[in-house]
């Protein structure tokens, strides 16, 4: 997990152990001020599985599909449109996966990484060390709604 300093504003990265009963509290490695963030209720409640999560992402109007794609294992999770075979979903999460880990080679900061397919925007974003998640959308951006379900999903 990553948070900044209240007081200098550095960013601090965190490991699991941080978090207390409704704050993760941490000394910033910076200046050594103690921060106090509160956690919010909906991450302290959230127990969908990855496929309960995929459904809840797909009941959005501007995503097609959605998809969990692991580096060595391939699909994990698919909720795309039956049009596509299994094969197509993994060739798909393949070529982008490793589009996404060349660009991150580049410059580390590339969180998410968009390709534009026959209309659709395919989003494709790491939310675990080797797994990542992909949308088939119909608009270039997703919803600031769907990115916090994300942030809630796999930051704690």
């Amino acid at each position: 997990m990553i948070l900044f300093c209240e007081d200098c504003g550095q960013k601090n990265e965190l490991k699991e152990g941080y978090a207390r009963k409704k704050h993760v509290v941490f000394r910033c490695a910076h200046c050594n001020y103690l921060n106090s963030y509160p956690i919010p209720v909906s991450a302290k409640k959230h127990t969908l599985t990855g496929d309960e999560f995929l459904k809840k992402l797909k009941t959005f109007p501007e995503i097609i599909g959605v998809f969990l794609y692991h580096e060595k294992k391939g699909v994990i999770e698919n909720q795309m449109p039956g049009i596509l075979q299994d094969e197509d979903i993994d060739i798909l999460g393949r070529y982008l996966s490793d589009s996404f880990i060349t660009g991150q080679a580049f410059d580390a900061n590339i969180h998410q990484m968009m390709a534009v397919i026959s209309d659709k925007y395919i989003t494709i974003q790491r939310v675990e060390p080797h797994v990542f998640i992909l949308f088939a959308g119909k608009t270039p951006s997703l919803p600031q709604k769907i990115q916090d379900l994300l942030e809630i999903r796999w930051s704690l």
